[in-house]
């Protein structure tokens, strides 16, 4: 697999937490094609509002979320995406303390339609 940084986003993966990096090598373990695009790892503030985020970029180091494209899967890149997230998400448990949060969300903002990784200090892998 050929993984896409920018000298930038490889600067950002390397101040990453270490449950992302554990995170991102469970996705990319799955990953459906021969090649991975990483859009997003560090915002700052006035970036990430432009685009509707949460803030969560906009943390760190260590760095808590990772956003890779999708549509490069082909026509049926949202069903590839969900079922790469529902492997992730049974592996790995964002915050106990709010289980109606995951670590990988299929998402659509700023840079499209996104696989976006996040994780928070009590991000765990699950049992099992």
């Amino acid at each position: 697999m050929r993984i896409s940084l920018s000298p930038k986003q490889l600067r950002e993966y390397c101040q990453c937490a270490d449950t992302l990096k554990a995170i991102f090598q469970d996705t990319t373990s799955v990953w459906p094609t021969d090649r991975l695009y990483v859009t997003s790892i560090a915002r700052t503030k006035e970036e990430d509002r432009s685009v509707g985020g949460s803030g969560i970029h906009a943390t760190g180091p260590p760095h808590r979320a990772i956003d890779i494209r999708i549509v490069s899967f082909g026509d049926d890149y949202m069903e590839k995406a969900e079922l790469i997230a529902e492997i992730v998400n049974g592996k790995w448990e964002y915050d106990p303390n709010r289980s109606n949060l995951n670590v990988c969300v299929v998402s659509v903002m700023g840079t499209g339609h996104n696989i976006h990784l996040q994780v928070h200090p009590r991000t765990r892998r699950r049992n099992g």
